[in-house]
């Protein structure tokens, strides 16, 4: 998984799994792995919206998509922009997403403001997961 999928889905997954109820959900799919797939990937300018593709989920269940940086040991994310999807009984979604290159980033799922993000100068990527923590992400690159 690239760097930007490892620590949206640690960071992000974590938070939301420590706030999520235990209570038991459809089963992901046996030896399925989530995956998210962005197309366009690279050469994106701001603005423009990518299509987002994901398998491996667990069916029916709603996945929170945005794109988020990694600055030092924070991931802000650009929380004005993220979108909610269910995934179908089988476990995939596909949804648009406006990339930005600059964006007002936050943090958390109370969306603490951090500030100033500039993808042409600090890695980025769409991260995906949902409220049990689980999730997926891929990197994005700007002209």
């Amino acid at each position: 998984m690239p760097a930007i999928g490892i620590a949206a889905v640690a960071t992000l997954g974590l938070t939301a799994a420590a706030s999520a109820p235990a209570a038991a959900g459809p089963e992901m799919g046996l030896g399925a792995a989530p995956s998210v797939t962005v197309t366009p990937s690279a050469d994106l300018v701001d603005g423009q919206v990518v299509t987002v593709r994901a398998s491996g989920l667990r069916p029916s269940t709603v996945y929170h998509i945005g794109e988020c940086a990694i600055v030092g040991a924070d991931l802000p994310c650009n929380g004005a922009e993220t979108v909610h999807v269910e995934a179908t009984a089988s476990g995939t979604l596909s949804t648009n997403l406006t990339v930005r290159l600059v964006y007002q980033g936050t943090l958390g799922p109370d969306g603490t403001p951090w500030g100033t993000v500039d993808c042409g100068k600090v890695p980025c990527g769409i991260g995906m997961f949902n409220d049990l923590g689980e999730g997926a992400g891929a990197d994005i690159f700007f002209k």
